[in-house]
């Protein structure tokens, strides 16, 4: 399934292709850090085109009610262009390298175990690089790559299927991102394509600096979706 998420000038986000929607918890493991998402609930979509909400003001979320117009919402989009393979920073470890572009985190946390993504990768452990892997793979946003140093293959997987999800962020008190991943197209409101990705986080409260992703803000506002 391949869908298409057109972003609507100070409005919703226009899905088609798409027949649902789920709602996934972000869930603590034993170290009291975000380890996987529960899956909740799933909510209808019809993939001629559904409008889901962007402001984070409608009171039929996820989907859009109009109230970006009755508030006069400022949905400018001011996230660049740069395709992740020029933005992403450099690390590299004694046996894999971490790209990350910081500017497309999405404050999800899969990221904090084992004392962080940016310590395993330095470690010679075969253990901890794994676990690097999978911590790069759970990220939403897309910020974190893994790749093995010597044959430079990418090592942290991507989603092997299609879908669209609502994080709910119960430890922070707050509903978080639009989770997109696997096979899609983004198109700004002035028609021109982002660049592709297989993971983003768009941002729904309506708060993001980077618009049209998350940039955390739905955590310090604690923003709920009451899903």
């Amino acid at each position: 399934m391949r869908f298409n998420i057109t972003i609507q000038t100070n409005g919703p986000y226009w899905v088609t292709g798409a027949h649902e929607i789920q709602v996934s918890e972000i869930t603590l493991g034993d170290e009291g850090v975000p380890e996987q998402l529960t899956l909740r609930s799933s909510l209808p979509l019809r993939p001629d085109g559904t409008a889901l909400c962007r402001c984070g003001q409608s009171r039929n979320k996820p989907y859009c009610d109009g109230h970006h117009a009755k508030t006069g919402f400022d949905g400018t989009e001011t996230a660049s262009r740069q395709p992740y393979e020029e933005a992403a920073g450099v690390q590299a470890g004694p046996l894999a390298v971490l790209t990350d572009q910081e500017n497309l985190c999405a404050f999800a946390r899969f990221c904090d175990g084992g004392g962080k993504i940016w310590r395993l990768i330095e470690s010679p452990r075969l253990t901890d690089v794994a676990r690097a892997n999978r911590e790069a793979g759970l990220c939403p946003s897309g910020r974190l790559k893994v790749w093995d140093r010597h044959s430079r293959l990418q090592t942290s997987p991507e989603p092997q299927t299609s879908a669209l999800q609502l994080l709910e962020d119960p430890a922070i008190d707050a509903s978080a991102a639009l989770a997109v991943s696997g096979s899609f197209t983004l198109q700004s409101a002035n028609g021109e394509p982002y660049p592709e990705r297989q993971r983003m986080t768009l941002c729904r409260c309506g708060h993001s600096g980077n618009k049209p992703f998350c940039d955390g803000s739905h955590a310090s506002t604690h923003w709920q979706d009451g899903l």
